[in-house]
């Protein structure tokens, strides 16, 4: 039965600051679940793209029940000026285009003349051509430009922990390099280094036979004497979010709820783990994390239609990936908590004082204006997926996920 709100629930951790959460949803679901997210805070829907937002546009005739409509007109007046404004570019954008045909004809022109030059006619002097980026993709096609050296996907991880306590993992790197000298296995290492506990190597092999002998023979390996250990991580169960559970209900008894009341998840009792709560758009209601196993996701997804009954409730679940990311300087892998560093604004990317306003200033990336590959393109927050470095960590939470 739900109770009343405990005082064991001011004791249970809220580390959702620290977790940006990403939509990774397995059935399609109603108006309501998709625009609940932009009714406290629009700024959201200014990072769309055009597409996304007609998509969204498209939701005003699928609610699950039409009387909660009037609820969501701000969204969509909102949805429908920016909309306005684009076709206002679009107009703008095809009387700029219709000039630069123009000149472009005019090139073409100049191009004719030049060629009919006697191609034996060289100046007086001559000095090396800049390099100048490529035009167009026929000018690319002949650019004759340095090979760019290509990205190593799918790499795999090995961890190398000592069983001797005190020992340094730098003397295990000094050691594992001699073993891989001897092994004579090629596994094909992208990366080693060293933490404050152990040996990571990456690998980019691709045969699993020979990726796992690698992994033995460094285990069995005569200079190993039982000091460390090889092993492959072992990948992490996917996390669902159950939305919407009121606050009075006490989240010490959420997962016995969850047993009682769908017997289809009796045999995954041990497969379910709280992980924490985050807030929920409603003042009375807040969203459940959970980390469940795939068996018992797809029982969630399949049997039970991504409804979970809890005492006197029905609740929506839905999938999502959390990216560990520091609230309060937007970097990656440590919590808001530990930060050392600096307080970044996370709409202009500037340290974020006291007397801190950026109300006239455009969006910057924190993350984004400090790399040399991505500088020139920054107008987006550093907690979205418009960011090229989250979606590289929520890459990685993915491939680090099984299903």
């Amino acid at each position: 039965m739900a109770k009343s709100k405990s005082k064991q629930n001011k004791n249970i951790a809220t580390t959702s600051e620290n977790m940006a959460e990403t939509s990774f949803k397995i059935v399609e679901n109603s108006a309501e679940d998709v625009l609940d997210q932009y009714l406290i805070d629009q700024s959201g829907l200014l990072q769309l793209s055009t597409q996304q937002k007609l998509e969204l546009g498209y939701k005003i005739d699928q609610f699950s029940d039409n009387r909660h409509l009037p609820k969501y007109i701000p969204i969509f007046k909102t949805l429908f000026v920016c909309l306005g404004q684009k076709i206002e570019e679009m107009t703008k954008e095809q009387t700029l285009e219709e000039k630069l045909d123009k000149v472009s004809n005019k090139i073409d022109n100049i191009g004719q003349e030049i060629g009919k030059i006697p191609k034996t006619a060289k100046p007086a002097n001559t000095q090396p051509s800049r390099a100048f980026p490529p035009s167009s993709y026929a000018h690319a096609a002949s650019y004759n430009s340095a090979p760019i050296q290509p990205k190593l996907e799918n790499t795999k991880t090995i961890i190398v922990k000592p069983k001797v306590p005190n020992t340094s993992p730098k003397v295990i790197e000094r050691q594992l390099k001699t073993v891989i000298t001897e092994a004579k296995a090629n596994p094909r290492i992208t990366s080693i280094r060293t933490n404050k506990t152990a040996v990571v190597i990456r690998s980019a092999e691709t045969n699993n036979d020979k990726f796992n002998k690698f992994v033995e023979k460094i285990n069995k390996h005569p200079l190993n004497q039982n000091t460390y250990s090889a092993y492959v991580p072992r990948k992490q169960d996917p996390t669902i979010v159950l939305k919407g559970v009121s606050i009075d209900n006490d989240i010490t008894t959420i997962i016995p709820q969850m047993i009682d009341n769908n017997p289809d998840l009796l045999p995954y009792k041990e497969a379910i783990r709280f992980l924490f709560k985050t807030k929920n758009w409603h003042p009375k209601q807040m969203n459940l994390v959970f980390r469940v196993s795939p068996e018992a996701l797809r029982i969630i997804s399949e049997k039970l239609r991504n409804q979970i009954f809890i005492d006197f409730q029905c609740c929506r679940t839905e999938q999502r990936v959390f990216v560990k990311q520091c609230q309060r300087c937007f970097k990656f892998n440590h919590k808001t908590t530990n930060c050392r560093n600096n307080h970044v604004c996370k709409k202009c990317g500037q340290e974020k004082t006291q007397e801190h306003s950026c109300a006239n200033l455009p969006t910057c990336c924190a993350n984004c204006k400090n790399s040399p590959a991505h500088k020139h393109d920054t107008n987006h927050f550093p907690n979205t997926e418009h960011c090229p470095f989250y979606r590289g960590q929520l890459k990685k939470q993915l491939d680090q996920t099984q299903f």
